[in-house]
């Protein structure tokens, strides 16, 4: 006689649990590192990114975007609001604002991008509610207290969050391997 299967659903993917919002209370921040090919100058890299992150802010779920000051020569960095669609139907349709600033840095071997300053505006019926992704994303507040399940109200945008970011270290690795 073998135990009964249990009726609770596992969290998808380990990738959505501990360690994928570094952070606490103080600040949530999403960190990817995506490889340089040998052989490329500083300028030609930083060249590369501008040209990315133009295109990457000309996506049609980008609400507004800004260039930030650059605070080194090795780093750029941009604020955007967009859209996070979290579901979608015939008449419904499940999202929220998503602000965030990107940092791009590169260093000799490989270029860290980093989300940071998140937060959320969700329009929950005829309320707009504001979040801070400290307040929604980080393992504190997200994760249940082993660490190993995500708290069902806080899923969403955690999980959005972190497939957005891997959705732009994918581009950016795409356009680096050129």
């Amino acid at each position: 006689i073998s135990a009964p299967a249990s009726t609770e659903k596992p969290d998808p993917d380990p990738k959505y649990l501990a360690g994928a919002v570094i952070g606490d209370n103080v600040e949530a921040v999403l960190r990817r590192t995506v490889a340089l090919a040998p052989g490329r100058s500083q300028s030609e890299v930083m060249n590369m990114l501008d040209g990315w992150l133009i295109r990457c802010m000309n996506d049609q779920r980008v609400h507004h975007s800004v260039r930030l000051e650059q605070p080194a020569a090795n780093e750029l960095q941009q604020h955007c609001v967009m859209e996070l669609t979290f579901s979608q139907a015939l008449l419904a349709h499940d999202f929220a604002d998503l602000s965030y600033v990107l940092v791009l840095k590169a260093e000799s071997n490989q270029v860290v991008m980093e989300m940071h300053k998140i937060s959320y505006k969700y329009r929950g019926g005829d309320k707009v509610q504001k979040y801070a992704a400290e307040d929604m994303i980080t393992d504190k507040v997200a994760l249940n207290k082993r660490q190993d399940k995500m708290v069902l109200g806080y899923k969403k945008f955690r999980m959005k969050t972190i497939d957005f970011m891997d959705e732009l270290q994918a581009s950016l690795d795409a356009e680096l391997s050129k």
